[in-house]
């Protein structure tokens, strides 16, 4: 029994006429006929009494009028509910996300997102790739932002914009003497701070180096550390050099703490990745952040 086979009984039991119900319902009379002889064969009865003047219910088909009419009008209530605005676009969406798209996309997106659809609220879990792509996975989180694409999660990756990597490094004098372009050789011999195990930034990176030719096993690594601010500090302070995303550098770039170079022979862009579980539903409200987030980066990059 489908929602079909209810509304092609009940409007012909209110119009005594299976022409007149098919017109009314925009489908032909054969197909009314087909939905009410399906009907009857299920529930192994017959509904309808035909007549040459006139079709009514038989006793049973009386009982099955009061339920049809009841799951139509609420089928009709619900439809009316969902269709109010601050219905259809409340709600709740707890979002992961990785440092770069945590500090740098995703403030500018729940600001575009929010003006939109002013009813929907927030929860953020800031995490590495790895992590937030794993609370997708689970189920405790409805979307993830990524700096790193994480293989066989039953997730959907979807890049939504480009970032650029780029080797970081105190402000000092030997730096400021080469211009803007370094051989990837040099990360053999230079002190070396990397992110943690599980970063997008990192996985991403040490690919990117093994096409250029550069093994990251030997890599002089001196630390290991699991937030970006340290990174910074730390290469400012002269411990040692990084690879980091431009948009996370921009600030000490502008006040002169750090100096960037782009490593020859290597193309350090990246994509960064917006994630959903692959059996999402469509109508979810996390699902239309999805899309949000794909077509606000779309507009952009075409303008």
């Amino acid at each position: 029994m489908d929602i079909k086979q209810i509304e092609a009984f009940c409007m012909v039991v209110k119009h005594g006429s299976f022409s007149r119900a098919a017109k009314t319902m925009g489908l032909s009379q054969p197909t009314v006929s087909a939905h009410i002889s399906t009907l009857e064969k299920e529930l192994g009865c017959e509904l309808l009494i035909r007549t040459s003047r006139n079709i009514f219910p038989t006793e049973k088909g009386a009982v099955l009028l009061g339920y049809a009419q009841s799951i139509l009008s609420l089928r009709n209530r619900a439809l009316e509910e969902l269709s109010r605005p601050e219905i259809r676009h409340s709600g709740s969406i707890t979002i992961a996300a990785s440092s770069v798209p945590a500090q740098y996309c995703l403030p500018e997106l729940l600001s575009a997102f929010s003006e939109r659809y002013p009813g929907v609220s927030y929860r953020l879990h800031n995490a590495n790739s790895m992590q937030a792509v794993d609370l997708v996975r689970k189920g405790t989180a409805d979307v993830a932002l990524t700096g790193s694409k994480v293989e066989n999660t039953n997730c959907e990756f979807r890049s939504f914009t480009k970032d650029e990597l780029v080797l970081v490094t105190p402000n000092i004098e030997r730096f400021r003497l080469m211009d803007g372009r370094m051989d990837p050789e040099i990360l053999y011999s230079e002190p070396f701070i990397t992110r943690e195990g599980g970063s997008g930034t990192r996985m991403e990176y040490e690919q990117l180096l093994r096409n250029a030719g550069i093994d990251p096993a030997r890599m002089n690594v001196v630390a290991e550390m699991s937030y970006s601010e340290a990174v910074k500090k730390s290469v400012s302070a002269g411990l040692g050099v990084a690879i980091m995303s431009i948009h996370a550098v921009e600030d000490e770039l502008k006040n002169g703490k750090l100096l960037s170079f782009r490593l020859s022979k290597a193309d350090m862009r990246r994509d960064l990745y917006i994630v959903m579980r692959k059996n999402r539903s469509e109508v979810s409200t996390a699902a239309l952040f999805f899309d949000f987030v794909l077509d606000y980066y779309g507009k952009q990059q075409k303008s």
